[in-house]
């Protein structure tokens, strides 16, 4: 009967929380810089992949630009270089 009532407690304390504007709004970035996403050229499937996503992202408050590359080993080499870097790769190049 006693953990009946402690779950009950607990699950109207996050049922409260849930309410709670400031855990209901989306999150904003952290930081002002702006995160690149390295994709490949064009004709590329991931061009069009990469503009999608940086569409939604932009949707969502992040600043995020687009950078078209040499391919797979060139946008690893990007990732690993800086923190604000993110990109595609076929999985062999990514092994």
């Amino acid at each position: 009967m006693i953990q009946k009532i402690i779950r009950c407690v607990v699950l109207l304390g996050l049922a409260a929380l849930g309410n709670t504007p400031v855990l209901t709004q989306p999150a904003l970035a952290q930081t002002t810089a702006p995160v690149t996403f390295m994709t490949a050229g064009d004709g590329s499937a991931f061009l069009p992949y990469g503009q999608g996503v940086a569409a939604y992202l932009v949707s969502r408050g992040i600043i995020i630009e687009v950078k078209k590359s040499a391919g797979s080993n060139e946008n690893l080499s990007g990732v690993d270089a800086s923190t604000t870097t993110i990109g595609t790769a076929f999985i062999g190049s990514a092994y």
